[in-house]
């Protein structure tokens, strides 16, 4: 096959960046993924093999979204805005966290016929990224709350403050390098298409991560 000087110099396009790393990552990954979801179905429950199996498939989907974070944070996708409900987003963020964590996240949607144009799809990207940063760090139950307030739409994920998070230093220092991309993400991709993101740590003793979009880009459906 003959590629022009030209075609050469040009850098690669994200579709084509992705059907690299599907090839070269994605799929194997896939494939290991299935492999080892079947042996783990050979063992008992109590065997210490199927302990084992399990702990290293957890390691394989790990590693399947801390490649996509990197790959989403070097090369970021073009925003698409879609009318979308508060119920829509906040339950396609859970959705797309890992069995064990999808337990742990509590829903709280206070307003469901609120909507919001937005990159849905991104912005639950965004708020599931929230959440793993979250439960990473604490390994507790979190609450995901949305609604609107004064006519802005309110994200916010509460938990209780990890107590290596001090509420009067100068910032939350992350444990994990990878909860702390997933939170730079979660901020960069929300401001991208218009809304806040912010953390604070409230006096109860709670951790508040809250994404906020205004008034202009929500709206509530007629009843």
């Amino acid at each position: 096959m003959q590629v022009s000087l030209e075609r050469e110099q040009q850098s690669p396009t994200r579709q084509e960046i992705d059907a690299a790393v599907t090839e070269g990552v994605r799929a194997p990954l896939a494939a290991l993924r299935a492999s080892m979801e079947s042996l783990s179905r050979a063992f008992q429950a109590d065997d210490p093999r199927s302990l084992a199996v399990r702990g290293a498939l957890e390691e394989v989907v790990r590693l399947g979204h801390e490649m996509q974070a990197i790959l989403d944070y070097a090369l970021p996708q073009a925003a698409q805005p879609l009318s979308c409900s508060l119920l829509e987003i906040a339950c396609s963020a859970r959705s797309g966290l890992q069995s064990e964590q999808r337990a742990q996240v509590l829903l709280a949607i206070e307003d469901r016929r609120a909507r919001l144009r937005v990159d849905g799809t991104l912005l639950s990207r965004s708020i599931a990224r929230v959440l793993e940063t979250a439960l990473t760090e604490t390994c507790s139950s979190v609450l995901l709350r949305s609604r609107l307030d004064q006519g802005e739409v309110v994200f916010a994920v509460v938990q209780a403050t990890p107590p290596a998070w001090n509420a009067h230093s100068t910032g939350t220092r992350f444990r994990s390098a990878v909860a702390a991309l997933g939170a730079e993400l979660a901020r960069r991709d929300v401001g991208r298409m218009g809304g806040t993101f912010a953390l604070r740590h409230d006096p109860g003793g709670s951790t508040v991560f809250e994404i906020r979009f205004p008034a202009e880009l929500a709206d509530e459906v007629p009843a």
